[in-house]
């Protein structure tokens, strides 16, 4: 919740915003639920409800092609 947070709108960060998505997803189902709410799940609402609605819909094919060519995002624990 970064008042001046800038995202260029292009497909390598859409990339990185949908793996970044992915992996909390992952981390809510596999750890404590308690953990995750206090530690994720604002994360995770922000980039549903605030950024990722912002990226033009036929810009997400160029995206997941992209999403191959990106280093892996650490596990969230």
């Amino acid at each position: 919740m970064c008042p001046g947070l800038v995202v260029p709108i292009d497909a390598e960060h859409l990339a990185r915003l949908l793996m970044a998505k992915r992996q909390l997803e992952a981390a809510r189902r596999r750890i404590d639920p308690h953990r995750f709410s206090l530690l994720y799940a604002p994360s995770l609402a922000i980039l549903n409800e605030a950024i990722l609605p912002d990226f033009p819909v036929d810009l997400y094919a160029q995206a997941h092609a992209v999403m191959p060519s990106l280093a892996p995002l650490p596990d969230l624990e």
